[in-house]
């Protein structure tokens, strides 16, 4: 029974051992995700600012484009009213 009883302890030794080792190894891997989740992230934060960057350069060249066709308009307009005017 005593002999019983020393193996158990043994075995249970031997369990917490293992599952010490599995927790440590479990930790680890779980640094090195954290890490490379964070590599990941700033990327991420690095194209979304590049991105917001193109967008707002975009949106300023549009702005450009319709004011420039817009006083290309008027002047056609303007001249063809100018012409008509005379005409008459």
């Amino acid at each position: 029974m005593q002999k019983d009883i020393q193996l158990t302890r043994l075995e249970i030794k031997e369990v917490e051992a293992k599952l010490q080792k599995e927790i440590q190894q479990t930790s680890l891997d779980i640094k090195e995700v954290e890490a490379r989740l964070s590599k990941e992230i700033h990327l991420l934060d690095l194209k979304i600012a590049e991105n917001t960057s193109k967008t707002a350069e975009t949106k300023a060249e549009l702005v450009r484009w319709v004011v420039g066709v817009g006083l290309l308009q008027t002047t056609l307009i303007s001249g063809i009213l100018l012409k008509v005017a005379h005409l008459i």
